[in-house]
């Protein structure tokens, strides 16, 4: 049997994993539904898309920096 305490650091990182997707919907796949349905320029959806990611890595990055220890 495995001891918790080797379990801490694939348990952060799914957390972290977890906190980056579903980061990465709220923040910008809602916006591909205006260059779908309404004809907003795709590059203003690819620009906020990568927009989103950053915001999602930061937002997973201070998920982990305040995980506590």
């Amino acid at each position: 049997m495995t001891g918790l305490h080797l379990l801490w650091l694939p348990i952060l990182l799914s957390s972290v994993i977890v906190f980056v997707v579903s980061s990465l919907i709220g923040n910008s796949m809602a916006l591909w539904q205006m260059s779908i349905w309404y004809r907003r320029a795709w590059s203003i959806t690819i620009k906020a898309t990568v927009d989103g990611l950053i915001y999602a890595l930061l937002t997973a990055a201070t998920f982990g920096w305040l995980w506590p220890r």
